[in-house]
């Protein structure tokens, strides 16, 4: 080492701090601490001994009358970060059950009033088990201009996550749940950091791993966010705003605050906080988090083998949800003491949120069977049934010809539609069978005699757009324009044209006899 000077500072007066964080092998950083005194500066370097000698020359070159060697292994402390935290800082904030407002799953089921809330909590609550499955991954909530939007997320955040303050002997860390803390500020380290327990100046990035985050992408800088992402893979973010280009393909979930319902904050927040920090010390053995996933993996299986479709990126991100329900569900069975009916309940707003239809309640437990919600799964077998049903009585529907005067439908005096003889290719020698609705009543007939919930009407307005384009369904042709005449004098309207020849699912019988009333005589002349 370089001459010593006048004096040597000990261990005990300065100590060389050592931060080694888990996204990187050749990323150390560090400062010196020194009792009573602000660390002069933040160093970083490829190795923990090039750290060091940083430091110490440093050192040397602001203070010529001490210094100070870090040889002696006691004069330096290391904190691995991993987890979330390091195995020497502690949780300096232990909370105590809040149970003024009721047990845990009242607070849940005030919180849970639709799917899209239930899945935003499972999405949270599975960042403690989040590295069974590899990576974190992102619910995106578009930006919206209701005024409670930020109060609302700041409440799921507190709810669900919960600020974290863990402190060693030489630093904190300071772990918000909502991101950004200050308005001002688009850099994350000025909400989220480590830094010195003397003085508090230091600023190095957090850590988040095993753990959740919501983010507010509207005041951040985009590629904070994505260093954000990028360097805490093991956690589980709710990103509310614009998704940056290179984060897009981790985006599983979107919700718009529509979707959410309310977003007025009905819900105990310190109870679901006390819940949540309960939780996730229950789930910490890893062996029961396995469980979970087994029983899971047991459920998709048994989904795509009834619905005979594909496993893919949905039914992955499905397992982990379900796994994290199973979990919640199992705690609060025990912490609530929740009888078999509450726990079927649970169950069956849980697990059918997840996946629709996986779960029935056991007929002992008096709890009754959800209805399913529509869904992309389940949609094929939505048209054939409605359809099916629709299509029962003949005399809802009016047999019409192309150049004349047409009557308006009236479905609440029982006149759906129209059998009409389509002129495809204008040659009048390719006449096509069909049955022609307008799509608003072709809409609220689907909805009225579909077994599934028809809630989502967005989700519905999608469907019914593919179905009458030929996208979905198989029931019509294949077109970009879905707009049709309904009789002479009329404007075209939007429309849904159900090709007879194409309704397979409908008893031969039945193909044959809408066949025929699609002619003057009622006779099927399409052989």
């Amino acid at each position: 080492m370089a001459k010593k000077y006048k004096r040597e500072i000990t261990g005990d007066e300065a100590r060389m701090v050592v931060i080694k964080y888990p996204w990187s092998e050749n990323q150390w950083y560090g400062f010196v601490s020194q009792e009573d005194k602000k660390p002069k500066a933040t160093y970083k370097a490829g190795s923990k001994k090039l750290l060091i000698k940083k430091a110490e020359n440093a050192f040397l070159e602001k203070d010529t009358e001490r210094y100070v060697d870090f040889d002696n292994p006691e004069a330096v402390v290391v904190y691995k970060m991993t987890n979330g935290q390091s195995n020497n800082l502690a949780d300096i904030k232990a909370r105590t059950i809040d149970r003024e407002c009721g047990p845990f799953n009242d607070e849940v089921r005030k919180f849970c009033t639709n799917d899209a809330k239930s899945i935003t909590m499972l999405h949270l609550l599975s960042g403690p088990i989040i590295q069974e499955k590899k990576k974190g991954t992102i619910l995106h909530i578009p930006t919206s201009k209701a005024a409670d939007t930020i109060a609302f997320l700041r409440s799921i955040a507190q709810s669900f996550i919960g600020d974290h303050h863990r402190c060693g002997q030489e630093i904190e860390l300071i772990q918000p749940a909502y991101l950004p803390t200050d308005v001002r500020e688009s850099r994350l380290i000025a909400s989220a950091y480590i830094t010195d327990y003397e003085s508090e100046t230091v600023r190095l990035p957090a850590v988040y791993e095993n753990t959740s985050v919501v983010l507010n992408n509207h005041i951040i800088k985009p590629m904070e966010v994505v260093k954000f992402v990028q360097r805490n893979p093991y956690c589980q973010v709710l990103l509310y705003g614009s998704v940056p280009r290179a984060l897009q393909e981790l985006v599983v979930q979107e919700f718009d605050l529509d979707d959410m319902g309310s977003v007025s904050v009905n819900w105990n927040c310190s109870v679901l906080r006390a819940m949540t920090s309960a939780f996730v010390k229950s789930v910490s053995d890893g062996e029961v988090a396995l469980q979970a996933f087994s029983w899971a993996r047991q459920m998709i299986d048994l989904y795509l083998i009834k619905h005979q479709i594909q496993y893919g990126r949905r039914f992955e991100m499905a397992e982990l949800y379900l796994a994290t329900a199973k979990l919640l569900v199992d705690f609060l069975r025990t912490a609530d003491q929740l009888d078999e009916r509450a726990c079927a309940e649970l169950c069956n707003l849980l697990y059918n949120a997840v996946l629709p239809g996986c779960y029935t309640p056991p007929t002992e437990s008096g709890v009754p069977t959800q209805a399913i919600p529509l869904a992309e799964e389940n949609f094929e077998d939505a048209v054939q049934q409605t359809i099916s049903c629709m299509l029962e009585d003949h005399t809802r529907f009016i047999r019409m010809e192309t150049g004349k005067k047409w009557p308006d439908t009236d479905i609440e005096n029982g006149c759906y539609g129209y059998f009409h003889l389509f002129d495809q290719d204008h040659t009048k020698k390719n006449l096509q069978e069909t049955v022609l609705f307008t799509v608003d009543d072709f809409t609220k007939l689907f909805a009225q005699f579909c077994p599934y919930d028809c809630s989502d009407a967005k989700l519905l307005k999608k469907k019914i757009k593919q179905l009458s384009e030929g996208e979905a369904g198989g029931c019509c042709l294949k077109r970009g324009d879905n707009r049709d005449y309904f009789g002479k004098d009329n404007p075209r309207k939007r429309s849904v044209r159900l090709i007879i020849n194409q309704l397979d699912f409908l008893p031969k019988e039945q193909q044959a006899a809408l066949k025929a009333a699609c002619y003057p005589d009622q006779t099927d002349n399409s052989k």
